[in-house]
């Protein structure tokens, strides 16, 4: 038999059929993950994660200072001015937004502990709750602690702290003038 088809009208024979996989397609496989070497944790993977982070962000900042100072060698004397206006008008911006952000983390930590946490946060200084420019929750927990004073008993009363003792409850023989009992009586009365 002639395995061969006629040719189409066109002159050109007729496309041959794709061969024929055994089986389906594979899909591509990814590669294995490496195994973590024993005695690695979650805390481990974490740990090296934040180092990369950090060096991370120290080459960036690193290379923005540099880009920065590049571009001032080559700024004019009015562009030099204008740049320097402009950071500090960010800096401003942002040292006030970071004393904003501080304020109204002390009133959150400060609700249900103070009596009243606006008048607390008008005679704190805000900036000191701040640190890196950033509002720090170890210091805002540390003054709402400190103006708190001790947390309340678990059974719901609240710790004795240190008393001074109402004393004797008799009016005493000199009438309870110390000052007269020492100097006498006075010149009038004689």
């Amino acid at each position: 038999m002639n395995d061969q088809k006629p040719p189409q009208p066109g002159g050109t024979p007729p496309p041959e059929p794709p061969p024929e996989a055994s089986g389906p397609p594979q899909p591509p496989q990814p590669p294995a993950p490496s195994q973590p070497p024993a005695g690695d944790g979650p805390s481990d993977s974490y740990n090296e994660l934040r180092r990369a982070f950090d060096s991370e962000r120290h080459t960036r900042k690193e290379l923005e200072a540099r880009i920065q100072q590049l571009e001032q060698e080559h700024m004019s004397e009015s562009e030099k001015a204008l740049a320097k206006a402009r950071a500090e008008g960010r800096a401003e911006a942002e040292a006030e937004a970071a004393r904003s952000l501080a304020a109204a983390e002390f009133r959150h930590a400060a609700t249900g502990r103070l009596a009243d946490p606006a008048a607390a946060l008008d005679l704190l200084d805000v900036s000191k709750l701040l640190k890196d420019g950033r509002p720090d929750a170890k210091l805002i927990a540390a003054a709402v602690d400190r103006l708190a004073g001790p947390p309340p008993e678990p059974d719901g009363r609240t710790p004795a702290v240190a008393r001074v003792p109402a004393g004797p409850r008799q009016t005493p023989a000199d009438g309870g003038d110390f000052i007269r009992g020492i100097l006498g009586p006075s010149p009038r009365k004689r």
